[in-house]
């Protein structure tokens, strides 16, 4: 459970990562000696930051992060997770059935997403426009701010 003054998701990670790999930056290992040293690491639980259990990470991952955090002037934002550069768009939705659904959704918002659903399929039924999945659809119109009944 997460209150208000639980950093956010990523920020989480990239301290638990940067909790784990600091060490190694602090105090770098003498030539030769930092492959035994991640090896070490990847041996040793750590807690996971949201579920609170144990996890561990391999020593390829770690060395991952090292060098990401070594690289960079900021080694906690570097090991933040990416964000993925689709975020907050649709690509599998074409412009055909977007404009159907947000007409359909005008017209009758009571609707169920699952009848919306059905409906959309029925729209397009005869055109060459790719349908994406349904839970494709449902993500698109809970981004968009619709509002649906319980089935």
């Amino acid at each position: 459970m997460s209150s208000s003054i639980d950093p956010p998701k990523r920020e989480r990670w990239a301290r638990l990562r940067f909790s784990i790999i600091g060490a190694l930056l602090a105090a770098p290992p003498a030539p030769g000696e930092l492959a035994g040293a991640l090896q070490t690491l990847s041996l040793k639980p750590w807690r996971h930051p949201a579920s609170t259990l144990d996890i561990r990470f391999s020593a390829s991952t770690l060395e991952r992060w090292y060098y990401a955090a070594r690289r960079s002037g900021d080694p906690v934002a570097a090991l933040k997770d990416r964000l993925r550069g689709d975020v907050g768009r649709f690509p599998s939705l074409m412009p055909d059935v977007i404009d159907v659904l947000t007409t359909q959704y005008r017209e009758h918002p009571g609707w169920t997403m699952q009848l919306h659903f059905d409906n959309l399929l029925a729209a397009l039924k005869g055109s060459d426009t790719p349908v994406a999945s349904y839970p494709t659809i449902r993500r698109y119109l809970q981004a968009k701010g619709a509002w649906f009944k319980p089935r």
